[in-house]
């Protein structure tokens, strides 16, 4: 099979072809699946959920790879969940848990939010402690969040970005965005004040299904890093054994982020 084949048979167009097409991938591999629904619907009122694929394995390690974390970027990460399944699981290895658009709202909606304007990424935290404030976002929101895509606002905007990152640094300006911030509804990379939909759900299907399994390993699919087209695996803000663990695994193809330079990684493909 050619690339042109493959994408052909993994990619969609839109949120329901993504859906069908997983869906019908997992019954054909005689996959478990299971639907959580979204409580909230799509642009043309379409049932949005959560929709699960178990293929148990014979020891008791699990895989679980996951998609649509930021909605729209679930294409990518259906495509892969599709191909995983058309391909094959080998039955003496591990099990395999595909959870298929961990955030739908976003994926049917085109956009990375939730349905409640919450980076679901940045939502993952104990809220019985309160959020740490991030201070750098409140010195870069002004020009992050620039409404304008074009013209003198858009310039203005690009001027002071270059002029902060000039005088305060890279590192800074992308730790101000990347991560992410709790107090401020509908500004950049909102993570939210309580455990959303997306969180309680996917942590109710790791329980359910990984729970009794003697290691798991967990790819969640994103798209924006490296350049076009290629693969890149990062271990970010893990403890080290864990780190360790992943790297070993995967035969070294992980890059874990350094906290002496945590970003270094990341330019050597998008710099």
């Amino acid at each position: 099979m050619d690339l042109n084949d493959a994408v052909r048979r993994c990619f969609s167009t839109n949120y329901s072809e993504a859906r069908q097409r997983f869906l019908g991938a997992a019954q054909a591999a005689g996959a478990t699946i299971a639907h959580f629904p979204c409580p909230t619907q799509g642009p043309a009122g379409e049932l949005l959920a959560t929709d699960v694929a178990y293929v148990e394995g014979k020891d008791p390690d699990i895989v679980v790879i996951s998609s649509g974390v930021h909605g729209v970027e679930g294409y990518a990460g259906s495509a892969v969940q599709v191909d995983t399944l058309l391909r094959g699981w080998p039955a003496d290895g591990p099990s395999l848990l595909l959870v298929h658009f961990v955030n739908p709202y976003g994926m049917a909606w085109t956009c990375s939010d939730n349905e409640e304007g919450v980076d679901v990424n940045r939502n993952f935290l104990d809220f019985t402690q309160s959020p740490r404030h991030n201070h750098l976002y409140d010195e870069v929101e002004g020009f992050v969040c620039c409404p304008d895509l074009t013209g003198d606002g858009r310039a203005a905007a690009d001027a002071a970005m270059n002029a902060y990152i000039a005088e305060k640094g890279f590192d800074n300006f992308i730790r101000a965005i990347a991560d992410g911030q709790h107090h401020r509804p509908g500004g950049y990379l909102y993570g939210g004040h309580a455990p959303v939909w997306s969180n309680v759900t996917l942590r109710g299907i790791l329980r359910d299904y990984a729970l009794g399994a003697r290691r798991v390993a967990v790819i969640d699919v994103h798209t924006g890093l490296g350049d076009r087209g290629s693969a890149l695996m990062l271990c970010i803000n893990a403890p080290a054994p864990a780190a360790e663990r992943a790297s070993a695994w995967w035969d070294n193809l992980v890059l874990v982020p350094s906290a002496d330079f945590p970003f270094a990684p990341l330019g050597t493909f998008v710099g």
